[in-house]
């Protein structure tokens, strides 16, 4: 494909993408989950030995011990 074409697509495409965000309301958003409040509440701030910084909530006692993380990213919740 060469450069006009790419570009052309690429312009065409952007329009169409304006238009259809403009003629289609945003949908409702859903009611957020107030479970999920206590873990946006600062718990426990943790320092990794890198001097980097982890927010800690435990749950529960006893062992073994089990640690959840989020990964690429993602928060908790996910």
């Amino acid at each position: 494909m060469n450069r006009f074409n790419s570009y052309g697509i690429a312009t065409a495409l952007s329009f169409w993408v304006a238009y259809a965000v403009a003629e289609n309301p945003q949908a409702p958003q859903p009611s957020p989950d107030l479970s999920l409040t206590v873990y946006a509440k600062p718990q426990r701030l943790v320092e990794l030995r890198d001097r980097r910084k982890i927010h800690l909530f435990c749950l529960g006692k006893g062992s073994p011990t089990v640690i959840l993380t989020a990964g690429l990213g993602d928060w908790a919740a996910a």
